[in-house]
């Protein structure tokens, strides 16, 4: 296995972009539920998904470390 030459900070914008995405994803899914199911779990689940502010993270970098990054 190839070792992650990624630094740990594009590391972190990686992920974040991908929970950006998920969340993007849960929308378009629950803005296309059927009205029978608008008061499921599901929708409960996907409403606190995509209520979830993420922009917390988005600003957030950790640290760089002792000249590797």
């Amino acid at each position: 296995m190839q070792p992650d030459r990624r630094t740990r900070q594009g590391r972190w914008r990686e992920a974040v972009q991908e929970l950006f995405d998920i969340q993007a994803d849960c929308q378009v899914w629950l803005d296309n539920l059927p009205p029978a199911l608008a008061d499921s779990t599901l929708a409960e689940h996907l409403r606190e998904v995509c209520e979830l502010d993420l922009s917390m993270l988005d600003a957030m970098l950790p640290p760089k470390g002792f000249g590797r990054d």
